[in-house]
């Protein structure tokens, strides 16, 4: 078996200097990957599917997610040529002090962060507005004023819907201390375009094949060909969504080798067909 090392951790930079550290993205190219801090990640544009811990969902402009430390994410693009912004925002729960946000004055705070440990998805249309411009404003904040924005933002989403994403079950330590979970999935979600068998990606990790097939599914909860379909059928839906691509062009695109198991696997996934979702999804304001 190929021996793989486990996992790191980006490197936050937060010290005595920078309590609170922010980025405006351009590109998204980081790997599978996770952090010591709590992070913050605002979209303003680009499209395609988001892995965080053991969820796979289409993702579009216009969403936030916060997700707490080491708790491994991926976001893969849909289209190698399509625009990307966002801005990340890291920080510790000490940021501002120690028990700072044990007082009881930043309840509704605490409270949000508590309910992050699955990571945090926010998309609501209402607040996708202030959610942007307190993005931008924190962008450029400096000094104290960074940490002005931080609370206002947090304050906002305290009271903006929102919904987990990691399932209640996954567990992010054994995730982590897999070595070889984070570079097959980041193996997938770079060439899920083409034609791929258990055969070939056990070969590609010097695994066997019923030996990968019985580990995958205790390290993700899925089957092998149940995960992969899934990643072509929510990167279907983002170009779905987000491009002027024609149904039968998304279909091969996304490593389908034909319309009918296309439709059928996007209809198990999806609950409606290709044209339903791109019919009811488009229609909804953004």
């Amino acid at each position: 078996m190929q021996k793989l090392k486990p996992a790191q951790p980006l490197p936050v930079d937060i010290d005595e200097q920078h309590s609170v550290l922010s980025y405006h993205v351009t590109a998204a190219d980081l790997p599978w990957h996770f952090h010591d801090a709590i992070e913050v990640l605002v979209l303003f544009e680009g499209y395609g599917t988001r892995f965080v811990g053991d969820s796979l969902e289409a993702f579009g402009p216009g969403e936030l997610v916060i997700l707490p430390p080491g708790l491994q994410h991926l976001w893969a693009p849909a289209s190698l040529d399509a625009q990307w912004e966002s801005a990340v925002f890291m920080f510790r729960e000490d940021s501002c002090g120690h028990g700072f946000f044990n007082i009881p004055e930043m309840q509704a705070e605490r409270n949000l962060l508590n309910r992050c440990s699955r990571g945090l998805l926010f998309n609501s249309v209402e607040n996708r507005a202030e959610r942007e411009s307190l993005a931008r404003a924190l962008l450029l904040a400096q000094k104290s004023d960074r940490i002005i924005v931080l609370l206002q933002l947090l304050r906002l989403l305290s009271t903006d819907s929102h919904r987990p994403l990691a399932s209640p079950v996954f567990d992010a330590q054994r995730t982590t201390d897999d070595a070889r979970l984070p570079q097959v999935l980041e193996w997938l979600a770079q060439h899920y375009t083409e034609e791929i068998s258990l055969d070939k990606i056990s070969k590609r990790f010097h695994i066997h094949r019923t030996s990968f097939s019985r580990w995958f599914k205790q390290a993700t909860g899925y089957t092998f060909s149940f995960w992969l379909n899934n990643l072509r059928v929510q990167q279907a839906g983002a170009l779905l969504l987000h491009s002027d691509k024609s149904i039968t062009d998304i279909c091969f695109d996304c490593g389908f080798s034909t319309i009918s198991h296309f439709n059928k696997q996007f209809l198990t996934i999806k609950k409606m067909s290709p044209r339903a979702y791109k019919k009811v999804n488009r229609s909804k304001p953004s």
